[in-house]
């Protein structure tokens, strides 16, 4: 099955900007992904979300034709180098594309993304985990439980998602 995403759903997640918790601060696990990663260096090596255990994840579901996704990768980028050494990890899981197509988009972006771009994700986990806009990002316990849906672009190096993600860290 092909998980596709109209226009209309990306511009509906930039202008919903909707952010939501787990009620009463309950955190429910999600279900687990395998997928490839995007790499010069290293053929199909599988990334799961377990691989990641001990550290909060920032999980993006994004496309390189999608306007707001493009927009926020650098404020990711940006928060990815000021949280380096902490137990902080970004996984952006591209929606479909071609691995060349999403290459040579990277190569001609002008920040360079240090954090894995996993591909893929649109043929089970983006329906598994009831994604619906783009892009959209959860942030993600060091237990692997959901504790923050998010969609629509943000800039997350600003002071206010820096605030919702440090006390995660000291956790």
């Amino acid at each position: 099955m092909t998980f596709k995403f109209s226009k209309a759903t990306v511009i509906l997640g930039l202008l919903i900007g909707v952010s939501a918790s787990a009620s009463n601060g309950e955190r429910y696990a999600l279900t687990p992904f395998s997928l490839e990663r995007l790499s010069q260096n290293t053929a199909n090596e599988l990334v799961t979300l377990e691989d990641y255990r001990d550290k909060v994840v920032l999980v993006n579901f994004w496309a390189t034709w999608c306007p707001p996704c493009v927009h926020e990768l650098p404020s990711m980028q940006s928060l990815h180098d000021a949280l380096d050494g902490r137990p902080f990890e970004i996984l952006a899981l591209n929606m479909g594309e071609d691995p060349r197509q999403i290459s040579q988009f990277l190569n001609s972006f002008g920040t360079e993304l240090k954090f894995p771009i996993l591909l893929h994700a649109d043929r089970e986990v983006a329906p598994q985990w009831q994604i619906r806009a783009m892009p959209t990002s959860m942030l993600v316990d060091k237990q692997g439980r959901l504790v923050n849906v998010m969609t629509g672009a943000r800039e997350w190096d600003s002071e206010e998602m820096v605030n919702t993600i440090m006390p995660l860290l000291d956790e």
